[in-house]
Parts: C-alpha cells; sequence; structure tokens
C-alpha cells in the first residue's frame, strides 16, 4: 500500500517550480512518515475488522487475521510506526503533525461508523486519496489547483466504488456478509456500479477540459501528447470496471493494478508521454 504515497509526489511533478535539495528532502522525508503513518492505520484497522477479514477470501490469511499476531503486540507495532511518523515529519513543519494526528482520529472515526454508512464510506476513501495530495502540497509548498482536486475527487471516488464493488461481489460469490456490515445490501451492486462509472467519467471530462485549458501553456508544449494521457486514462478506467463486472477484481483495484502487466504498462507509458508534453524539444 506504499505505492499510494507517490501521490505526494504529484503536485510538485505537475507546477512549474523546479525540485530543488529541500523541496526533494522533505517530499522523502513526508513519503516515509505518510507510509508509516498509513502503515501503523492498516495494523488498527486490522484490529478492528478482525471477525469480518477471518471471513474474507483474501484478508483472511493476514497474520493477526489468522492470530499469529496477538492484539497487544500489534498495538504496540502501531504506536511505534505512528511515532516515528510524527518524528519525522515534525523536521519539516510542525502543523503536519497536527494533520497526521487528524488523519489517523478521521481514520479510526471511519473504522468505527463512517464505513457502516453506504456512500459516505466511499467518499472518505476518495478523500484519504486526495489527502495524499493535499500533503504532497504542504511539504512542497506547492499551491494545489481546482482543476487537480476536482479530478482526484472524481476520480478516486470511481476506484474507491470499484473497491467496495469487488468488495460486495465477493461476499456473494462466497455466501457471507461481511459487506452488508458496511451498509450496503446485495442489490446495490447495479446501482454501484452507475455511480462509479459515472464518476469515472467525470474525472476523464474534467482531463479534457484541463488538456485544452490556456493555463496548459505555462506547463506543457505538447497538446498532442496530453491527448494520449486522457485516451490511455480513460481505456485504463474502463478496463478496470469491465474487470470487476467480469467478477475478476481482487479488493482493492490499486493492488490489482500493480500485479496486472496491462496496467504497469500503461503506467510507464503515461510516465513517458509526461515527460515529453513537458520537454517535447526532446523529440
Amino acid at each position: 500500500h506504499w505505492i499510494k504515497n507517490l501521490l505526494i509526489f504529484i503536485p510538485i511533478t505537475l507546477s512549474n517550480n523546479n525540485l530543488d535539495i529541500d523541496n526533494l528532502f522533505n517530499l522523502l522525508l513526508t513519503f516515509i512518515s505518510m507510509s508509516l503513518c498509513a502503515s501503523s492505520i492498516y495494523i488498527l484497522n486490522d484490529i478492528f475488522d478482525k471477525k469480518d477479514d477471518q471471513l474474507h477470501p483474501q484478508k483472511k490469511t493476514r497474520p493477526y487475521a489468522k492470530g499469529k499476531i496477538s492484539t497487544i503486540f500489534a498495538l504496540f507495532i502501531f504506536l511505534v510506526l505512528f511515532v516515528i511518523s510524527l518524528f519525522l515529519v515534525s523536521f519539516i513543519d510542525n502543523n503536519l503533525i497536527y494533520i497526521l494526528l487528524v488523519y489517523l482520529l478521521l481514520n479510526i472515526f471511519y473504522s468505527y461508523i463512517l464505513k457502516k454508512i453506504y456512500l459516505l464510506d466511499i467518499i472518505l476513501l476518495a478523500f484519504f486519496f486526495t489527502f495524499r495530495i493535499l500533503l504532497g502540497g504542504l511539504a512542497s509548498d506547492v499551491p494545489i489547483s481546482f482543476w487537480l482536486l476536482a479530478f482526484s475527487s472524481s476520480f478516486f471516488f470511481s476506484l474507491a466504488t470499484i473497491k467496495r464493488c469487488s468488495e460486495l461481489i465477493s461476499s456473494n460469490l462466497h455466501k457471507n456478509k461481511t459487506n452488508l456490515n458496511r451498509g450496503y445490501q446485495e442489490d446495490d451492486l447495479n446501482i454501484l456500479f452507475i455511480f462509479g462509472v459515472s464518476s469515472g467519467y467525470l474525472s476523464i471530462l474534467i482531463l479534457i477540459l484541463y488538456s485544452t485549458s490556456d493555463n496548459l501553456t505555462k506547463y506543457y508544449d505538447s497538446y498532442l501528447f496530453l491527448g494520449l494521457v486522457v485516451l490511455i486514462v480513460f481505456y485504463w478506467l474502463n478496463r478496470l470496471w469491465l474487470i470487476t463486472h467480469r467478477k475478476k477484481m481482487i479488493y482493492d483495484p490499486i493492488i490489482f493494478a500493480l500485479k496486472d502487466k496491462v496496467s504497469i504498462f500503461l503506467g510507464l507509458l503515461l510516465i513517458f508521454l509526461f515527460v515529453i508534453s513537458k520537454n517535447s524539444y526532446l523529440l
């Protein structure tokens, strides 16, 4: 799950700011700190969700769910990781300590209550992704544009909905009721597909509007390459939803993408196109 924290580098990558040594140090420290913080929260979530995880086809293999790790030891590791994350981020800005504390409290509130409230849980999952982008902006002193916030909110809402749909499909296939504890019913799957696909298409529309905006010429040299970026994101997102509809999606689309050869190839292609679009003179 640490791969998700690479979102911290998005603001400085998309901006016209130079990545100097201080910015690079702050971002790397923020990445490590956020990764440790996220790991501690995942441990805490495993404690909260132990009974449900023991019934889940994938999560039941986790060490804590299998009983290989005691609750006391898990809480100890949680505390150690979170304290280290706060210590590291204190070298950047003390205000980031309070931000991580709020992030932790929001995750605890989510694990206890909010994840059982339908739709609100998906909105929060999407926010946790966008939070990483906001954190990256604060660490590098880069303002976050409306375009980026609008795109990330709708795009990650779509991915979060894929996760919920895959979990609901899995619970139906394996005849367990773990997802019913999250506020969803078996016949909610169709409407969730509509919500998720619509949100994904909204993110594509925002990306198209941004790629044709006047502000883009400040940062990029080629509209053609950015047009290809839009097509790749459009294809990838539709492919994920089709795989989910075919009941072949594992519970987390990010983990799926890391193991999927097509997703890896498209990701590398996106990086190449992005670099070229900023430096078209290389051609």
